[in-house]
């Protein structure tokens, strides 16, 4: 009796949680807010998708996507990570997030009201911080965003050690399917590329009508975002930099950024979700009605 009761209040918990009173089939609800990385002293803006489904035998299940984006919500770089099964604890309404292949764990994440606050650990990082989310209003950045890698950065270099030059790094980033799980790397779903320029006041051999010579190229890069700091393979020269929201510190080589990627206007407030599951009583009915690609990660 006492477990029949129990089955009977985490049902209707759940669906009451989701907002789904007649679920088929699946139901998604979406949290927004940000990941507040207590170290650092900086935030990522981050989407939590819970989604409820049935199983073969038709128990619930609850499962989750944890988006963090780098920048604003217009940025094209972003990590998600994956929880096929959510553990959920229905007296005093709490979460955990903890799946062997996924490289972080997200504990006591309680829901109060529409809040969804909870403990954040990488393990690139340990303790990172703390996730705090919303299902209504979305919540905002306080603190200063980590921002896209991707960019154009300008400053004086001192390279070789012939003195410092004014110099250029540019840097692009895409995402790569080869290799997503990179030792150390929590970065390693995007492939990076750039190269280092400098001018020392003569014209370029390459090119001539230039004096912004290209002294390094850049074929790939190890980003711990969560420690702020990247190591960029160069065909000539590594460089190890410290990765801050306006520029990059290379040793003694200070980069500001001077590409528009975290100009104002910022996009704070994600694009409205699309209904991706139908909540319905007919068997008839097609759960998924969105584009799932919609569902990043």
């Amino acid at each position: 009796m006492v477990q029949g009761f129990k089955a009977l209040f985490t049902i209707v918990w759940v669906m009451a949680l989701l907002g789904s009173p007649k679920l088929h089939a699946a139901s998604l609800e979406r949290f927004v807010g940000v990941l507040r990385h207590e170290g650092l002293q900086q935030e990522q803006l981050a989407k939590l998708d819970l989604i409820l489904t049935r199983n073969e035998q038709n128990r619930l299940e609850l499962s989750g996507v944890l988006t963090l984006h780098f920048g604003d919500f217009d940025s094209g770089e972003y990590v998600s990570y994956h929880f096929s099964k959510v553990q959920h604890f229905i007296f005093d309404q709490t979460f955990t997030f903890d799946q062997a292949d996924q490289a972080v764990t997200i504990r006591k994440a309680k829901l109060d009201g529409d809040l969804l606050i909870g403990e954040f650990r990488s393990e690139y990082s340990g303790n990172a911080g703390q996730l705090i989310l919303s299902r209504g209003e979305p919540l905002k950045p306080t603190l200063p965003l980590i921002e896209p890698l991707w960019g154009e950065y300008s400053g004086k270099c001192d390279v070789y050690g012939g003195g410092a030059f004014r110099s250029t790094v540019q840097l692009y980033t895409h995402r790569s399917t080869a290799d997503t799980i990179r030792l150390g790397n929590p970065f390693g779903s995007y492939g990076v590329k750039g190269f280092l320029a400098q001018d020392k006041g003569d014209t370029c051999i390459s090119d001539p009508g230039s004096r912004m010579c290209i002294w390094s190229r850049f074929y790939a890069a190890s980003y711990n975002f969560y420690k702020q700091k990247v190591l960029l393979y160069g065909r000539n020269f590594n460089l190890n930099c410290d990765v801050q929201s306006d520029g990059l510190t290379c040793g003694e080589c200070k980069l500001s950024r001077v590409s528009k990627e975290t100009a104002a206007p910022r996009k704070l407030v994600p694009d409205q979700r699309k209904a991706f599951f139908e909540t319905s009583l007919n068997p008839e009915s097609p759960a998924l009605t969105g584009s799932s690609s919609e569902l990043e990660g």
